[in-house]
């Protein structure tokens, strides 16, 4: 639970950049990522877009989406994970 608040949270971070884009325009960016699960792991994108950010998984059951509104915290743990 901890860590899927982590990654939530930290998401936040990349939201920030993204509505700080110039001319005020939004942009969309897109990142081949891997989750790392208790047991094993699985990969996918992460899509940063103008009102949420989506884990969208190879395996649909693992694509989360989370809204702008309902992140309240930035946190990194370390500088090589989000």
């Amino acid at each position: 639970m901890a860590r899927r608040r982590a990654l939530r949270l930290s998401l936040a971070l990349a939201a920030g950049l993204l509505l700080g884009a110039p001319g005020g325009q939004a942009k969309t960016f897109t990142y081949k990522v891997k989750h790392e699960h208790t047991v094993g792991s699985c990969q996918g994108e992460l899509v940063i877009g103008e009102t949420d950010i989506r884990f969208e998984a190879d395996n649909r059951k693992d694509s989360r989406i989370w809204a702008y509104t309902h992140i309240k915290k930035i946190e990194r743990p370390d500088l090589n994970r989000l």
